[in-house]
């Protein structure tokens, strides 16, 4: 049962998902991330750009960095306000 194990004892994929609830709780203004979807699999990223591009619709700013291998970079922008 996931309520009782540590966060450090869960794949990294839950990990992501619970920093991203954790993230969203307060209905804050603007949420940064750092490499949001790194440790999802395809339907787990599918799943979270729907649910940013929701909150982002809901007039929260989301700004987040991702590279890849260290070799290149992008932070993404964006707001509805």
């Amino acid at each position: 049962m996931i309520k009782n194990r540590l966060l450090k004892e869960l794949s990294k994929g839950m990990r992501q998902r619970i920093l991203l609830a954790q993230a969203i709780l307060g209905r804050p203004n603007i949420i940064f991330m750092d490499e949001p979807t790194n440790g999802l699999d395809p339907y787990w990223i599918d799943r979270f750009v729907k649910i940013i591009e929701d909150i982002n619709k809901k007039g929260t700013t989301i700004v987040f960095f991702d590279a890849h291998d260290g070799c290149c970079g992008r932070a993404g922008f964006g707001s509805y306000s």
